[in-house]
């Protein structure tokens, strides 16, 4: 009987270490995004993309034999708890690379630490300018604000013949830039900004701030805040009776905001970022994945979700072909192409994509892109 209880004993035991070394054998990468908190739904977002596309790798045979095993980290959607996640992720957890954060400011935050450290951080919707920089080591797959900030300009100065604009945005780092860059084009298209409103994410009330911008009789307003508080926002221009046309960043299209306030901003509502002139390649790709995740999660994938699986498709084949980790992960991102499912990628060595511009209209509940060839600077 003892020997019989030694031989189970034995056999956990061999067990457990055969589990300890596979997954010392695996190919860890860090997770970090908001996974609580306003921005919680988009975290949870990425959570499923970095995980459908890790499965979808494993099931294909890994990194030359190696799985991907994602460690999962929540930001708080805060610059301090990036830089904790990320310190735990590169200190304690050893990973090789980074997808996430979500946010530019978090991004900003860490990317002192990911520079020291030579580890590869893919932010795939960090657009601010100061992220970009040379032989850099944090890549998105977002067009810089500066760039998108013209493409709205041009269009609604050219397209729209608009000469009045009204800003409104939330007191974060990337929405601060975004309306420096918004008005510096505005003013060279010739235009004037007639209102310019911030406000904390998660006010509630926006009354003050709509009340300013009704008044000052804009062609257009741009906004840029989170899906919550632009849903607010919506409602309480109905009540003030505000039709202006709206411009919003690529992230408000997001399908709980179109579900909730849709029908109040059919016609009117414009949306900027990566243009979609997808190859029939990616259109195959695209349509394969749409597919497989309306199977899983019984609803379409939205923006973040998109950018986020694109963002892993391109780390692991750079893993492929310049190793797992380090100098040669980076180097073999720069200057890779790939027909992802958001379109034609080409990273540089900035960590920008060279993603063009597009501009898209909500008609029958869906954002339509607009044939339109002026988008290029």
């Amino acid at each position: 009987m003892k020997k019989h209880l030694i031989r189970i004993a034995l056999t956990a035991i061999f067990a457990l270490s055969s589990v300890i070394l596979l997954q010392a054998q695996n190919i860890k990468i860090g997770f970090m995004f908001p996974l609580s908190g306003q921005a919680a739904l988009h975290g949870d977002q990425a959570k499923r993309a970095c995980q459908f596309a890790a499965d979808e790798l494993n099931a294909a045979g890994g990194i030359n034999g190696k799985k991907v095993e994602f460690i999962f980290e929540d930001d708080t959607g805060t610059p301090k708890g990036g830089v904790s996640a990320v310190q735990k992720l590169i200190e304690i957890d050893k990973v090789s690379a980074i997808v996430g954060g979500l946010f530019s400011s978090i991004v900003l935050a860490v990317r002192p630490i990911v520079t020291e450290k030579k580890v590869v951080m893919f932010a795939p919707l960090a657009s601010h300018s100061d992220i970009f920089g040379e032989h850099n080591w944090i890549f998105s797959l977002d067009a810089s604000p500066d760039d998108s900030s013209y493409v709205i300009c041009k269009y609604w100065a050219e397209v729209k013949k608009a000469k009045r604009l009204a800003m409104l945005y939330t007191m974060t780092d990337n929405q601060l830039a975004s309306s420096k860059f918004i008005d510096k084009w505005w003013k060279k298209f010739g235009g004037t900004v007639v209102a310019n409103e911030s406000f904390t994410a998660g006010s509630n009330d926006y009354r003050l701030q709509l009340s300013k911008i009704k008044a000052s009789r804009p062609d257009f307003v741009w906004f840029d805040t989170t899906y919550q508080d632009a849903i607010l926002i919506v409602r309480q221009m109905a009540e003030l009776n505000i039709t202006t046309q709206l411009c919003i960043s690529p992230q408000l299209e997001e399908p709980k905001f179109i579900e909730a306030v849709g029908k109040l901003l059919e016609g009117r509502l414009t949306s900027v970022g990566p243009a979609e002139n997808l190859s029939e390649t990616s259109k195959a790709a695209k349509q394969a994945f749409d597919k497989k995740w309306i199977e899983l999660y019984s609803a379409e994938p939205e923006v973040v979700p998109r950018f986020t699986y694109d963002a892993c498709q391109i780390l692991f084949a750079a893993m492929k072909k310049g190793g797992t980790s380090g100098e040669g992960l980076r180097s073999a991102i720069v200057g890779m192409t790939r027909e992802g499912i958001t379109g034609t990628i080409k990273m540089a060595d900035d960590g920008g994509s060279g993603r063009e511009n597009g501009i898209r209209i909500l008609q029958n509940g869906k954002f339509v892109t607009q044939e339109w060839t002026g988008a290029r600077r």
